[in-house]
């Protein structure tokens, strides 16, 4: 074997290992069904309106810059082609997010440490419980792809070669059109990586493909709306171990946790340490009985042929990423007014905070010699798998998708997914009604359902009014992205008229007021035969 092409199959051996590792998050995509997260079917939906040229109700569900660009739907609906169904396509989207982010992270981090911490980055930055959760519990996959688009980007400025420029450039092109606001934010990490290198070139590149992802997401994404207080991550849970609850409603006494795991924080804490230890170690010679011990021997020669161990680039990126912790921070339960949360939500950043990190966790390997032997390197990647705890188990539903809601009503805040009626809507008979409700967001308020049987002029002949499954889940139990299912019966009076039509609607039993929906503010059905 030539000398040539032994660097190229150590490095291919790596990346399979990699891969390998973190096949238990990608490979979890495969499971029939949908991730039990706030988005719910959402997505789906999404990608049908829009293949079905419904753009309306696509932007209406969108979330300004702060939601999903269109990359990520673009994919999809190229695997569209291949004759598979909407769920499959974005999964596999998101799949193929996740197996370029976990190469992207590797071959980075290989680039500015070493083989083995890129094999450990892309295991820290997969198994990082925020990760998972934005994965499996947020159900953002259009996030997946920024992250991927970082991880390339800084890749790209890694290499510092002409196919590094293009790379930077593709890398933050992704990274904007996947996610415009938080594409935003991942560029101004990437250009202060860049502008402390003084790689100029890559600031150019970072620029050019930025703004092409702004160009085809501007007309993408709507004004957005100001985040809800709870947005930010508290300072306990990037330490407790746990699986995140509900992000959208984070407060003081949410039990469950945000962690970044505690390998990936350890390890910084390693790195940072034996960062400022090396001149001691490396400089000075430990006299044992009037020679120089063979420790410090051993030390000195790893300091002067590891010279890169202090590039400073390895401190940009600890300190880009702790920038990034930094403003995902919530330390007083309200979010922080100097963040940008129209453009990204706040907790969003910790998911870009963690590449960095992962590449600066990954200096320790090189900081300190004993953690490249073989059975402590092992035992590295064991507990960063083991620190995503929970998140290795997400739940997942399997239900039906229809082609688009039955109803929508209000501003995009309940989602009537179908309606399946038994019985013909004819006097005399009983009708049933099987519906499946989805909330978009948290419901201030328990909304009567209201259900009415009427005439040729309008009059009520048969009505029902409830709450959702008899009481048993009001609206304000609903998590966003949980389906609930209830089931109503109405009798039809036997001296009623013919030609009866069925409304079926929302409404504030305080007020009587009806939450938007189409003509008269509820569905209608005309038969039911």
């Amino acid at each position: 074997m030539s000398s040539q092409s032994a660097p190229a199959l150590t490095g291919l051996r790596y990346l399979v290992l990699a891969l390998l590792l973190t096949m238990p998050v990608w490979a979890t995509l495969t499971r029939p069904g949908l991730p039990a997260s706030q988005a719910g079917p959402l997505p789906v939906l999404e990608l049908q309106a829009a293949e079905q040229g419904e753009t309306a109700f696509l932007a209406d569900v969108g979330d300004g810059w702060r939601g999903d660009g269109p990359l990520h739907f673009w994919l999809a609906r190229g695997l569209r082609i291949t004759g598979v169904d909407a769920l499959t396509a974005l999964k596999g989207s998101a799949l193929l997010a996740i197996l370029l982010l976990s190469v992207g992270v590797w071959w980075w981090a290989s680039a500015v440490v070493g083989k083995r911490a890129g094999v450990l980055a892309a295991v820290l930055v997969v198994f990082a419980p925020v990760f998972l959760s934005a994965l499996f519990r947020s159900g953002d996959w259009a996030l997946l792809w920024t992250m991927a688009g970082l991880a390339w980007a800084g890749l790209g400025l890694a290499l510092a070669s002409r196919w590094g420029l293009a790379l930077a450039a593709a890398g933050a092109f992704a990274a904007t059109a996947a996610y415009p606001g938080l594409g935003m934010w991942a560029l101004a990490g990437l250009l202060l990586l860049a502008g402390g290198r003084r790689h100029w070139r890559g600031v150019i590149a970072l620029l050019v493909g930025a703004l092409a992802g702004l160009v085809v997401s501007t007309p993408w994404a709507l004004p957005s709306s100001p985040a809800s207080g709870g947005d930010g991550i508290l300072l306990h849970q990037l330490v407790e171990p746990g699986w995140l609850g509900a992000i959208s409603t984070l407060s003081l006494d949410t039990p469950l946790s945000f962690s970044l795991g505690f390998a990936l924080l350890a390890l910084l804490i390693l790195a940072i340490w034996a960062y400022f230890q090396m001149p001691e170690v490396g400089g000075q010679r430990s006299e044992v009985g009037g020679r120089k011990s063979e420790y410090a021997t051993r030390n000195t020669q790893h300091a002067n042929s590891q010279s890169a161990i202090r590039n400073p680039q390895l401190l940009w990126h600890l300190a880009i990423g702790l920038l990034f912790l930094f403003f995902s921070l919530d330390f007083v339960g309200g979010r922080l007014g100097f963040v940008p949360a129209t453009v990204a939500a706040p907790w969003h950043l910790s998911l870009l905070a963690l590449p960095f990190l992962a590449v600066a966790a990954g200096s320790a390997l090189r900081l300190i010699p004993g953690l490249r032997e073989t059975p402590l390197w092992a035992s590295l990647l064991i507990i960063a798998i083991l620190s995503a705890g929970p998140g290795l188990a997400p739940d997942f539903q399997t239900y039906d998708i229809p082609a688009s809601p039955a109803a929508i009503f209000g501003d995009n805040q309940v989602m009537l997914l179908k309606l399946d009626p038994e019985g013909a809507l004819q006097p005399g008979a009983t009708i049933v009604l099987d519906a499946d409700w989805l909330s978009t967001q948290p419901i201030d308020f328990d909304y009567n359902i209201f259900i009415h049987v009427v005439d040729d002029a309008g009059a009520t002949v048969a009505q029902l009014d409830t709450q959702p499954q008899a009481g048993a889940r009001p609206m304000t139990s609903w998590l966003p992205g949980e389906i609930i299912s209830d089931r109503y019966e109405l009798a039809i009076p036997p001296d009623a008229a013919p030609d009866l039509k069925l409304r079926l609607g929302l409404y504030n039993w305080q007020t009587g007021e009806r939450l938007a929906a189409g003509e008269d503010d509820a569905l209608e059905l005309h038969n039911t035969d």
